[in-house]
């Protein structure tokens, strides 16, 4: 265990913006969470590369969060602020889930996963730019190794002019499909 929980002090708060616990070229298997982390909450930045005992952050405290660094994590799971400025995230191949709401400024050409095929489920809301950009969905479609039975998409505010129709009526397959748009 980390312990961050001192970086934060009831008169000061904390000025603790930039955390790099993680290595892209090597592995930590000791590190099982990052106790404190809410008390954090003016950070900007975290990586947590190659921290292969973490499996879930929740950063639903930090508002000014902008950038997620953790391929070769454990991460399966992760939960940002509503309204948080995320820019760019690097998640692992342990990602079944990814939920992103109320993101206003992450754009699809910024959200890089190791493995998109383990994805099992996407629910996008309120997040302008993803929604616009609808080649993110069809790659994942293309490459996901889930059946369409186990899989879930659910997008709201969707641009239906940037839909092929083709390729929309692939997505038609999978169980769980809730699109709406404009």
């Amino acid at each position: 265990v980390v312990t961050i929980a001192n970086v934060y002090e009831e008169s000061l708060g904390t000025k603790l913006t930039r955390l790099v616990l993680g290595n892209a070229s090597k592995i930590n298997a000791e590190v099982t969470e990052i106790s404190g982390l809410k008390q954090a909450m003016a950070l900007e930045y975290l990586d947590v590369q190659g921290m292969t005992k973490i499996n879930s952050l929740d950063l639903s405290n930090h508002q000014y969060f902008k950038t997620l660094k953790a391929m070769g994590s454990g991460v399966s799971s992760v939960s940002f602020a509503k309204g948080a400025p995320v820019e760019r995230l690097e998640l692992p191949a342990t990602m079944r889930v990814l939920s992103l709401t109320q993101l206003p400024y992450l754009t699809a050409d910024n959200i890089v996963l190791e493995n998109v095929a383990n994805l099992q489920n996407i629910n996008i809301s309120a997040c302008p730019n993803l929604s616009n950009d609808f080649d993110f969905i069809y790659d994942w479609y293309t490459k996901k190794t889930s059946s369409d039975t186990t899989c879930s998409l659910i997008m709201d505010a969707v641009d239906w002019q940037n839909v092929d129709v083709e390729k929309f009526i692939e997505l038609a397959k999978i169980a769980n499909l809730s699109l709406k748009g404009k």
